[in-house]
């Protein structure tokens, strides 16, 4: 003991003088923690904006260096940065060269996940790149095909927002619903992307207003839902006019897009896509969980006779007077029933196929724009919808199969 006591006392002599030289060092090594500290906040408050239809997805591999590294222009990147998207999500990495280098795909990826710029961006860039624009009174290059009208205008919204005047292209939606000549006037001005849904680009087709001589790229966007509403027979008619008349025959490019791919979608999809030549991309299929993690799932039983008690109560219990809510129902007479019911307090909107188009955009656009806090509609009107920030979903039925839960 008396040993080690001495042995103790001569380290703590020592130890005066290594004080001054570690207190230096802990100077310097707390400096350096606040100095990372400040700036992993600085990355954490970048990390807490990223979302893309208000679901939070998991966080890139590499951070706005992304832009970069997939050579996308700068006046692109300066709309994107406007939309406050600062990198890249997963499938938009996966899929970027690929779709650039005019690759067939079948993408695999969550609703909500960032799949519309998965091809906008791509396309957009090798458009540029190559200088396929080369006047004002151009033919269609790029199709994109999706089941609804609403789907749609959105997809048209994501080519429009990246149009500047460095990089001047047109959009044209086509899709029913809505009076013809407006849109055929668009297609005799010429445009260099046209979008819309497969019955009335086939209509557009048949009565010569569309040339498709020119394209050289589809898209069948949320591909599983429109086969799924009966539009195959029309996608596959689409496909032989394309290729019958366009200059580019074997080589037009097909990409495929959907939340989920059965092998059904799959044996549909080798109809226009040869097996050898298809390069799929899954995202979906080691994912446990295939909703969003941020998302409650809550289960209510109630009577059919209670029905819209119980979702005026909980609509005033989860989502409030302030916080948007959006409710599904099956039938357009449940939207009615809804909207006349004195039990929900809110002012409550509809969507369904009786309302013509005009107001269902104008219902739409102010639901996100927050002016209106409730919405009801049928699933069928209102599928596919993005719809950002939304605080409650409530749905009066359970979906039929897991698969229309996810999307």
């Amino acid at each position: 003991m008396k040993g080690s006591s001495l042995k103790y006392k001569k380290i703590d002599s020592n130890k005066k003088r290594e004080r001054s030289r570690n207190n230096s060092i802990n100077s310097e090594n707390n400096s350096k923690k606040t100095s990372r500290k400040n700036s992993l906040d600085k990355s954490n408050l970048t990390k807490r904006k990223r979302s893309f239809s208000g679901i939070e997805l998991p966080e890139p591999i590499e951070t706005s260096d992304d832009f970069e590294k997939y050579k996308i222009s700068p006046f692109i990147v300066e709309k994107l940065k406007l939309k406050q998207i600062e990198s890249l999500f997963d499938v938009q990495k996966k899929v970027f060269k690929l779709i650039y280098d005019k690759k067939n795909v079948i993408v695999a990826s969550l609703t909500g996940s960032g799949k519309t710029l998965a091809f906008v961006l791509p396309i957009l860039q090798r458009i540029y790149d190559n200088k396929l624009i080369v006047d004002k009174q151009s033919i269609p290059l790029i199709m994109v095909m999706s089941p609804t009208r609403e789907l749609s205008i959105q997809t048209g919204r994501e080519f429009s927002d990246l149009s500047s005047k460095e990089f001047n292209f047109k959009t044209v939606l086509i899709y029913g619903g809505v009076s013809m000549e407006d849109q055929i006037s668009k297609l005799k001005s010429g445009c260099d992307i046209v979008v819309g849904t497969p019955g009335r680009i086939m209509d557009m087709i048949e009565r010569g207003h569309l040339k498709v001589n020119n394209i050289q790229t589809i898209i069948l966007d949320e591909a599983d839902k429109m086969l799924d509403m009966g539009f195959e027979e029309s996608i596959t008619d689409i496909y032989n006019k394309i290729k019958e008349s366009s200059k580019y025959k074997d080589n037009i490019q097909i990409c495929l897009f959907s939340a989920t791919i059965e092998n059904w979608v799959r044996e549909v999809a080798r109809k226009i896509i040869p097996k050898k030549d298809e390069i799929f991309v899954d995202l979906v299929k080691d994912l446990s969980n295939k909703t969003p993690k941020t998302v409650t799932h809550l289960a209510v039983n109630c009577i059919k006779s209670e029905k819209t008690t119980t979702i005026a109560d909980l609509i005033l219990c989860y989502g409030g007077k302030n916080k948007s809510t959006l409710v599904f129902v099956n039938t357009k007479k449940e939207c009615n029933d809804l909207m006349i019911s004195d039990k929900i307090k809110q002012e409550v909107q509809i969507i369904h196929g009786d309302i013509n188009q005009a107001q269902r955009e104008a219902t739409l656009l102010a639901f996100r724009n927050g002016k209106i806090k409730c919405l009801v509609a049928t699933d069928v009107a209102a599928r596919l919808l993005d719809i950002p920030s939304v605080d409650l979903v409530i749905q009066s039925e359970p979906q039929k199969d897991i698969d229309s839960y996810f999307h």
